[in-house]
């Protein structure tokens, strides 16, 4: 049976990079202590872009994403996209 874990993925407060930095460790150590076959990320735009880059540095080769949940809206999550791996 897989493992799959869901993470959400923020910005944590501001755009400061170490800050970021901090929070996507977190979310590494997270996955790590996890070992899961498969990993899933709730992202906004911009966690997208500023975060993720971030995990990706210190998960990827290890434990690829294998898909992304995208809320377009995180105050009201009022619609969501899933993007899976087109393998």
């Amino acid at each position: 049976m897989k493992r799959i874990a869901v993470f959400t993925v923020g910005t944590g407060t501001g755009d400061n990079e170490d800050k970021l930095r901090s929070l996507a460790h977190g979310i590494a150590s997270g996955i790590e202590a996890l070992n899961p076959d498969e990993v899933y990320c709730v992202v906004s735009n911009d966690s997208m872009e500023k975060t993720i880059p971030y995990l990706m540095e210190l998960v990827q080769d290890r434990y690829p994403i294998t898909g992304y949940i995208r809320i377009h809206d995180v105050d009201t999550v009022s619609y969501t996209h899933l993007t899976l791996p087109t393998n």
